[in-house]
């Protein structure tokens, strides 16, 4: 997906990122997501976007590549699985900008673990609940089974 920048200096920056070199002319820049998010954590970068020099044009269509971008990025961290992914980012495998995304999706996918590790012990607690209920009901029935043979046996 692409935005565009603008960029308001009287002559044109090259920058270099985890995308390549981008060239930053004077006026509209249009830039992949990627290219963008790359270049928005460079610190002499986030000093232009800072004092207004550089902007985006349309904020809407940023918060909309970046869902985007988002969305197809965890697809492919699930697809490599929990394991993988925390290695790669170990081993610094990943893109600067991508570096938050991947430690947002660990952190979501050990959220989701230990919520699943909660429900199993609710539901261990109410298996194990209901069991000293039946036990207890067939250790009455059986007290009272006992009772009735007792009067029984004497009359």
């Amino acid at each position: 997906m692409m935005v565009t920048i603008i960029h308001k200096a009287p002559a044109d920056t090259e920058v270099e990122t985890s995308e390549g070199k981008i060239t930053i002319n004077d006026g509209e820049n249009p830039l992949d997501i990627r290219q963008w998010m790359a270049l928005k954590i460079q610190p002499g970068i986030l000093r232009r976007i800072k004092n207004g020099y550089i902007s985006i044009k349309d904020t809407s269509v940023e918060e909309e590549a970046i869902k985007e971008f988002k969305r197809s990025f965890f697809e492919q961290l699930k697809a490599e699985g929990y394991s993988l992914v925390k290695k790669k980012l170990e081993c610094s495998s990943y893109k600067d900008y991508e570096k938050l995304f991947v430690e947002q999706w660990l952190s979501s996918m050990e959220d989701a673990a230990i919520g699943r590790k909660e429900q199993r012990e609710i539901d261990n607690f109410r298996i194990n609940n209901s069991s000293k209920k039946i036990t207890l009901f067939i250790a009455v029935i059986t007290f009272i089974g006992v009772i009735i043979s007792a009067i029984t046996m004497r009359s």
